[in-house]
């Protein structure tokens, strides 16, 4: 691991992920075979949508590399609890819980949200209740991060005193 790896990850307290679809999204597979068909009468690029299928090889080397470094991070995984309108009278979640969480991640907690997978990060005001949800989790991160971060680094500079002096070298 690169030392700027390891500096990034001593300064980081906690993650929020918003709808991210770490076990890939059921409805990837239904866009995928309309694209394909639309491919017939117009250029089309499927590889983003290939990615976002279940089981697919980017989304699985995602999830193996997060677990050993999720556990030292405070980890929110916001997933929508209405369906998303996508077109001709049809609604889906597009990123259930389910496919949301990281499995087997530590110190993570799903939390669900009043809102559809377009609406996660939109609010009619601060009053609104996701935004509430979400606001506290901040709040709540940052009065803990200080004193955590500081701890780490403490530790840091105590084991690997070396990095230290290259950082001072590096300014």
């Amino acid at each position: 691991h690169l030392i700027e790896h390891k500096w990034i990850a001593l300064s980081t307290f906690g993650i929020l992920f918003l709808g991210t679809p770490h076990q890939g999204a059921d409805i990837a597979e239904t866009a995928l075979n309309l694209l394909k068909i639309v491919s017939l009468y117009s250029n089309t690029n499927v590889i983003l949508l290939k990615h976002l299928t279940s089981n697919s090889e980017l989304i699985q080397g995602q999830l193996s590399g997060y677990n050993p470094i999720g556990k030292d991070f405070q980890t929110k995984f916001f997933y929508e609890n209405l369906p998303t309108k996508i077109s001709g009278g049809i609604s889906k979640i597009i990123v259930s819980r389910s496919s949301a969480v990281v499995p087997g991640a530590a110190n993570a907690e799903p939390i669900g949200l009043n809102k559809d997978h377009r609406n996660m990060s939109k609010f009619e005001s601060t009053s609104d209740d996701d935004f509430c949800v979400i606001s506290s989790v901040l709040c709540d991160m940052a009065t803990k991060a200080q004193p955590a971060i500081e701890h780490r680094w403490a530790d840091f500079r105590e084991k690997d005193g070396k990095y230290r002096i290259v950082w001072i070298n590096m300014r």
